[in-house]
């Protein structure tokens, strides 16, 4: 399969904040505010590790909602969405469906507050990656930022830099704003053979 495969698909804007300074009404800012997740306005502005993604795609196994490594199964759990997000974690059931171009149609978002958002994210990754993980995968969604973030977290080796903590701010934001380096295809196979050298030390 070649290199980045499963990242191909996943496009993040390239000027996120004038983006947000375009469209954020007043009015859509505080339904964001409302909903939980207004903390990840800022989030997401830099790149993905195309490279270093896709390699650990390739361990995820979907019966098991795993990356398989050498010392054994480990994976996203729901805390690490709420610890690297900071979004809210209890709530109610968050599975209905609806095209986002529909939202300005509702009358009220009252209640939007009150979703399991932690919980539908991490689902909702773990569909896209036991899409990808298949042979015939062509591409991913879901939060690839929280995959990254995660991967930091959890694997110091594979950290572009010494991240920082800032106070009152999603952890996301300690890796988010790191510069990230152009890779090629000698550097997922960099990232493989780390994957295969690892020990439960190294996690």
């Amino acid at each position: 399969m070649g290199v980045s495969q499963w990242i191909k698909n996943y496009e993040r804007p390239k000027a996120g904040r004038e983006i947000r300074e375009i469209y954020l009404s007043e009015v859509v800012v505080a339904r964001v505010e409302a909903s939980g997740l207004g903390i990840l306005r800022d989030c997401f502005t830099t790149g993905l590790d195309d490279n270093l993604l896709s390699a650990f795609i390739e361990r995820w196994h979907p019966d098991t909602n795993t990356f398989h490594m050498p010392f054994g199964g480990i994976s996203i759990m729901l805390h690490d969405v709420q610890h690297i997000l900071g979004i809210p974690v209890t709530g109610e059931r968050s599975d209905d469906r609806v095209n986002a171009q529909l939202l300005p149609l509702f009358d009220s978002l009252d209640r939007v507050g009150s979703y399991a958002w932690c919980a539908a994210c991490l689902a909702y990754l773990y569909l896209q990656l036991g899409t990808a993980s298949r042979r015939d995968g062509t591409g991913v969604s879901g939060c690839l930022p929280l995959l990254q973030a995660w991967i930091y977290e959890y694997f110091p080796k594979f950290q572009p830099g010494a991240g920082f903590f800032l106070e009152d701010r999603p952890l996301i934001e300690t890796w988010d704003r790191l510069p990230r380096a152009k890779g090629d295809s000698q550097t997922f196979q960099m990232y493989r053979h780390s994957l295969d050298d690892l020990s439960s030390e190294h996690v």
